[in-house]
């Protein structure tokens, strides 16, 4: 009988040994026999040594408390002043300027703001806007509507002195030529024709008062009535146009100044907060080395 043993080791730590036997007779093979065996696996434990340093660790939390407790704050806070104040700025040199007709410093000086002077973060709160409702009419669009029997009383390029036309005014009414300032004469009453009533009160105008050298009466124009002045003599007078009070509401689409104000800001707002930070830091000494 020649009998042979093979064995064979796999990563599954299974040893198999497969018995083959050789007889005279026809048997091929004979059954193979699988033995399992445990894994036995070694592990190193590599040993480190730290060694920490206690006064470290206290200097950081030291740090770290001065940090919430005097740096972020007034670094936030700061943060904010300076960027209300730069809105100003933006909105009073660059975007009234270019969004509106400036007759004069009033509407750059109704760009106010309301600093903050909170300590704790979420109470800090500073603001920047229009204090009139005509910057807030200029932001979101409005609707005015005229008092009384009369529409809204509108100035003419005549009132602010620039002459007649249709062109934009850019000058502010005249003081004399205000609403409180400007005394109405009677028109011609029980005259039947707008026309006429219109050539009759122009002339009563001129005829009355010859010593002074303006009046100021209603007349009845084809879009309405309206405030005018009266100069020259009853042959050659001479109106001009002040105030039209023809148009019961006026819409004032809207024209947004304080939006690409803030948009232009917020550009700048995370270097002014590395700005002040770092400020504070510094004043404080921490995290220095």
């Amino acid at each position: 009988m020649d009998r042979s043993l093979k064995a064979s080791t796999k990563l599954d730590t299974t040893i198999q040994v497969s018995l083959v036997a050789t007889l005279g007779y026809n048997f091929r093979s004979w059954p193979k026999l699988s033995i399992k065996v445990p894994a036995f696996k070694v592990r190193y434990l590599n040993l480190m040594t730290v060694t920490l340093d206690d006064k470290q660790l206290k200097r950081f939390e030291r740090d770290l408390k001065a940090f919430a407790a005097k740096a972020l704050p007034f670094a936030n806070r700061d943060s904010l002043n300076d960027g209300v104040f730069m809105a100003q700025r933006v909105a009073r040199k660059q975007i009234l300027p270019r969004k509106m007709i400036l007759r004069n410093q009033w509407a750059q000086g109704r760009v106010q703001v309301q600093k903050a002077k909170q300590k704790r973060i979420r109470d800090q709160l500073a603001i920047v806007g229009g204090a009139h409702e005509i910057l807030e009419r200029q932001e979101f669009g409005g609707t005015r509507s005229g008092r009384g029997k009369h529409g809204v009383p509108i100035p003419t390029r005549s009132a602010s002195g620039e002459g007649r036309g249709t062109a934009p005014r850019r000058r502010v009414v005249r003081p004399a030529n205000t609403l409180p300032r400007i005394r109405l004469r009677k028109g011609a009453g029980g005259i039947q024709g707008r026309k006429r009533r219109n050539v009759v009160a122009v002339r009563q105008a001129v005829g009355r008062g010859r010593k002074r050298k303006q009046k100021r009466i209603t007349l009845d124009t084809r879009k309405g009535p309206g405030i005018f002045e009266v100069r020259g003599t009853v042959k050659n007078p001479d109106v001009e146009m002040l105030w039209g009070l023809w148009k019961p509401t006026v819409r004032t689409p809207p024209n947004p100044w304080l939006k690409p104000t803030i948009d232009i800001v917020a550009q700048q707002m995370p270097s002014i907060y590395r700005t002040n930070l770092s400020k504070q830091l510094r004043r404080h000494k921490i995290f220095a080395r």
